[in-house]
């Protein structure tokens, strides 16, 4: 049984990376504890509150609040490593790969292991090679799909020397009390409010459905962003306010998807899509852009379709298909079930993790 520490730099309620953690050090067969190294002010202003919904009786929590104080950082957690045996370092962002050095030096024998979870924009020159340099100390990599894998590794080539592994993210705003397909109604999307996740193309799509096709539909998009204000003027411009709603964000993912028909994600780059797989879980058909980690999650034809991003034609044809074809989109909502249960359970999500630990 190994002694994990898991480093990292956020800490929500609704971060899908957060959660996951909390799920994987609960039920996890090894010993854990986590370090929250916190450097942005509004993390840092929420945390005592998100401390006591992450905090369990057998995984002990340490924070720092150093800002950008990375010897701090990596000296507060040497002195965890010391007083907890750890045996596993686990970081999560680019952040507290930063550590990833002096914690190698002062501990040669911990191994070292980076989560990358998804896409960063691209970083300045400096940045890039600084995180080229906090890369190499690292012994493990896990990518959270193969799109990911393929990315990063051309990015910076010295992952392709590392021993690495694909791990799924799961499903996690998922329940087992799931309604009716036939009797929902609505259309949902759940994604941040900003450039990449090309939600314009799908107000475009709604446009098209309602005015063209003449389907009275409603698109409920949970989530905030940069994009927001864009977005609204767009909804007013073709006239469809009452069709699209933007709810912001929502702790009701659960109850939105088990309200929903087909469940639509547009955006041009993802590096995996956990709301994806929950929408799946809640029997909902897929329609997704084929971009990113997004065709590995969606099976063309069989639970759902994969679309040119760019198209709104194609997302209206797509989404008009479904509306009018109850048993279509039934029997697609049974088959996103069913590979979610195969392709994005918790239960492997942790065992792989776990695996993991002990191989190292």
């Amino acid at each position: 049984m190994a002694n994990v520490l898991s480093v990292i730099s956020v800490c929500g309620k609704t971060g899908g990376t957060t959660v996951k953690l909390k799920k994987l050090v609960e039920e996890s067969r090894h010993n854990h504890s986590v370090y929250f190294a916190l450097s942005d002010s509004q993390i840092v202003k929420d945390f005592p509150e998100n401390k006591k919904w992450f905090e369990s009786t057998n995984v002990k929590v340490y924070e720092g609040f150093y800002g950008k104080n990375i010897f701090r950082y990596a000296l507060a957690i040497n002195k965890v490593i010391k007083e907890q045996n750890i045996d596993i370092v686990h970081f999560y962002f680019n952040f507290e790969n930063t550590f990833a050095p002096i914690l190698k030096l002062l501990n040669p024998k911990v191994v070292l292991i980076r989560s990358v979870v998804g896409y960063d924009e691209p970083l300045s020159i400096l940045r890039s090679l600084v995180l080229k340099m906090v890369l190499k100390p690292v012994d493990r990599i896990i990518y959270v799909s193969n799109y990911i894998k393929k990315l990063y590794e051309h990015d910076y080539p010295v992952l392709k020397e590392k021993n690495s592994e694909v791990i799924y993210n799961s499903a996690i705003h998922i329940s087992d009390k799931i309604s009716d397909v036939a009797s929902r109604k609505s259309l949902v999307s759940v994604s941040g409010l900003c450039k990449r996740k090309n939600l314009a193309v799908l107000v475009n799509a709604i446009g098209k459905v309602v005015h063209d096709h003449k389907i009275d539909c409603k698109l409920y998009i949970l989530g905030d962003g940069p994009s927001r204000s864009e977005l609204e003027v767009l909804i007013q411009k073709l006239k469809i306010e009452e069709n699209v709603i933007l709810l912001g964000y929502s702790t009701a993912v659960t109850e939105y998807l088990n309200k929903c028909s087909i469940y639509v994600h547009p955006a041009d780059t993802e590096g995996f899509g956990i709301a994806i797989t929950e929408a799946m879980y809640m029997k909902c058909p897929t329609i997704v852009s084929n971009a990113g980690a997004l065709p590995e999650l969606t099976e063309e034809g069989v639970n759902g379709f994969i679309v040119d991003p760019y198209n709104a034609d194609q997302w209206a044809s797509k989404i008009v298909h479904l509306l009018e074809n109850e048993e279509v989109r039934i029997k697609m909502g049974n088959a996103s079930h069913e590979r979610a249960l195969k392709l994005f359970p918790m239960e492997s999500f942790i065992n792989n993790h776990d695996a993991l630990y002990e191989k190292v």
